[in-house]
């Protein structure tokens, strides 16, 4: 994943969450799939519902 000129490093369960997602449902919009992945592996990683803890555990910039 690129967020501006940067490459973001997203971990294996996110990816593997998101190729799962992507056989699923094929026709799901992109973004919106890259979000839902990327939240639900970082509560798994963080273990936490917690928005601070998630927020600071999210691999990607936000604003």
């Amino acid at each position: 994943m690129t967020v501006g000129a940067r490459k973001v490093k997203r971990s294996a369960l996110i990816e593997a969450m998101e190729e799962d997602f992507k056989e699923r449902l094929p026709g799901y919009h992109k973004s919106r799939r890259e979000g839902l992945t990327t939240l639900a592996g970082v509560m798994l990683e963080a273990r936490s519902a917690n928005l601070m803890e998630l927020a600071a555990a999210l691999p990607r910039e936000i604003g």
